[in-house]
């Protein structure tokens, strides 16, 4: 079953390096990841690479969510969390 997005769109990025988000199994929240290097390949087709990851996430958040909804629907989970990292884009 697909993750749903979060409808108060949050996140966190208290790590430089990633930003975090829940998205939904149902009622069940997951918690998701994303690593900087994952982002600026989304971004380097449209030459964004270079922009703050907060700005890359708000941009790509739609690919970045089928993109982890896809891994958990693989099973791809680490300790309970999808982390999507650089060879998932």
């Amino acid at each position: 079953m697909p993750l749903t997005p979060d409808q108060g769109r949050r996140y966190s990025n208290a790590n430089p390096f990633t930003i975090r988000f829940p998205m939904f199994d149902g009622a069940k929240q997951v918690n998701c990841t994303i690593t900087s290097e994952a982002l600026q390949d989304i971004a380097a087709p449209d030459r964004r690479q270079f922009e703050p990851i907060e700005t890359l996430f708000e941009f790509y958040r739609p690919l970045v969510e089928e993109i982890a909804s896809q891994k958990y629907d693989d099973g791809a989970l680490v300790d309970g969390e999808i982390l999507v990292v650089k060879s998932d884009v």
